[in-house]
């Protein structure tokens, strides 16, 4: 009776944050609307995944090896199973977003093993593998910047959600929701409308090669300072913001989740923090660019709806402050779904 009153009166809708088809059926089973974040990258560590996947990252630039092929097909088995798990709610795929290092080995041991399996030298790979390295991945090559240097990984990940989309609809015979695919990391207006041509591309070849229309919602991430201000640009050319308030907060607090916890204490005591930001949203800077950027968008573009896909979305001050910023609708743990309702 308690989650039947909460339905009918809440107005933000709960998405799940979910990456295989087991765990949005569980996210749907505790009464989720859609999954409102699938991360792309989380498909590519198994094991055998994996292997292809670093053959790929270590391939010489230009070139498209075989390897991608097999990830594409494994990525199509993925996203179909997933798109048939949902039918008609909405399921948003993120496009690949961390660097490419963090899927490399750094141990010696793991090094030979990988050279012997690509059949190259272990010190040609073990020098190949350290140049890739990066001091702070947040601030690095990855999502649409990722995406300039390496098109072949984007191609291959939306051509793979094209081709889910017409396996999953039967060659269009059966009704699911539309593609939503979210584009990780923007900064400025001409990444998210260069992607939006690269992806748009992807998808009509597929369409065509198949017969079958391929109707596309496109979300930008809003986790960077500079993609909130710049909302007004970047909302004329997407459908939905996608706040990632992991690394928003990172970007406007200048520091990293990963280290906080050895300061935070301190800070709250000193009175600079009321609460822990990577718990609970930071109502004075990170939701402050969420209401500029929410206002921004709609103001360009009407019909523009946004949500919040960081770990942060399930708190309960965090959905307060989310719903007071204007967005649609929340995406949280699958764990979550039925405390957030």
């Amino acid at each position: 009776s308690l989650m039947k009153w909460a339905d009918e009166h809440r107005t933000l809708d709960v998405l799940a944050n979910a990456d295989t088809p087991s765990e949005a059926a569980t996210a749907f089973q505790r009464g989720a609307q859609g999954v409102g974040l699938v991360r792309s990258e989380h498909m590519f560590y198994e094991a055998d995944r994996l292997l292809a996947f670093r053959a790929v990252i270590l391939s010489d630039l230009g070139k498209r090896p075989t390897e991608l092929g097999a990830l594409e097909k494994a990525q199509v088995d993925d996203y179909t199973a997933l798109f048939e798990a949902a039918g008609d709610k909405k399921v948003a795929v993120r496009l690949l977003d961390p660097p490419l290092y963090e899927f490399l080995p750094t141990k010696p041991d793991e090094i030979k093993e990988l050279a012997h399996a690509l059949g190259v030298p272990a010190d040609e790979l073990a020098q190949k593998i350290s140049g890739a390295q990066e001091i702070d991945s947040m601030l690095g090559m990855r999502g649409v910047r990722l995406a300039l240097v390496r098109p072949d990984i984007e191609a291959m990940q939306v051509r793979a959600l094209a081709k889910a989309y017409v396996a999953a609809t039967h060659g269009g015979t059966k009704s699911i929701a539309p593609l939503h695919i979210i584009v990780p990391q923007v900064s400025a207006a001409a990444e998210m409308s260069a992607a939006k041509e690269r992806i748009h591309a992807i998808v009509a070849e597929v369409s065509k090669e198949s017969g079958v229309a391929i109707p596309v919602k496109l979300g930008s991430m809003i986790e960077t300072p500079r993609a909130a201000l710049e909302a007004s640009e970047i909302g004329k050319i997407v459908d939905f913001f996608s706040y990632g308030t992991n690394d928003l907060t990172q970007g406007t607090l200048g520091y990293g989740r990963n280290v906080a916890a050895k300061f935070i204490p301190e800070l709250k005591k000193a009175g600079a923090l009321s609460a822990d930001p990577t718990e609970s949203l930071d109502d004075k800077g990170v939701v402050k660019l969420m209401r500029v950027a929410e206002a921004l968008g709609k103001d360009q573009n009407p019909g523009l709806y946004g949500g919040v896909c960081g770990g942060q979305a399930g708190d309960p001050s965090s959905i307060d402050s989310g719903q007071a910023a204007g967005v649609k609708y929340i995406s949280v743990s699958p764990g979550q779904v039925a405390k957030a309702r």
